[in-house]
């Protein structure tokens, strides 16, 4: 079953109707006092005619969905802080990297390591670790530093990484292979 639309006038209507009611009654019942009971009344009108009016301006006015206000009161929602994504991960090994040779040497180092022994087993056939003269000849000489199983900890190791040039050939030569 529909329901019927409200008429929002109705209620002034029922309002104004029992305040003439009432001012009939008072101007029987005391005659005396006949000049508040139409202040009063006419206070009453205007109440009436006041919400009448602050109900058509929001009609006219009124856009669906929330107000601006609102919108800038709710709390922003903040995304949970967990581990990146595999690429995002990467991204950032990569600039520690370049910047630091600790980050260098014990992050990013093992990463490319596997992507290199892995590279070079599906392609070439190689061990990284077993036959490293040839592993450093498809490398290079950048690469195979980074990546030799002899390298050692950086000395200072809060010490400056490589940078980026450096870096990206180093990854260049492993994406090569």
């Amino acid at each position: 079953m529909k329901e019927r639309p409200r008429l929002p006038w109705v209620g002034s209507i029922v309002v104004v109707a029992f305040a003439t009611a009432t001012l009939v009654a008072a101007f029987l019942a005391a005659p005396a006092h006949r000049q508040l009971e139409v202040r009063v009344y006419v206070i009453v009108l205007e109440v009436v005619g006041a919400r009448l009016l602050v109900r058509a301006l929001v009609r006219a006015t009124w856009v669906p969905g929330p107000l601006r206000f609102d919108l800038a009161m709710r709390p922003r929602v903040v995304p949970a802080a967990g581990r990146p994504s595999e690429p995002g991960q990467i991204a950032n090994e990569l600039g520690a990297a370049a910047s630091r040779a600790l980050e260098l040497h014990y992050r990013l180092r093992p990463r490319l390591r596997a992507i290199a022994a892995d590279r070079l087993a599906a392609n070439h056939g190689l061990d990284l670790d077993a036959d490293p003269e040839r592993s450093r000849h498809l490398l290079g000489e950048d690469a195979w530093d980074l990546l030799s199983p002899e390298r050692e900890p950086p000395e200072e190791r809060f010490g400056p990484g490589p940078g980026v040039e450096p870096l990206a050939r180093i990854v260049g030569a492993v994406e090569a292979l």
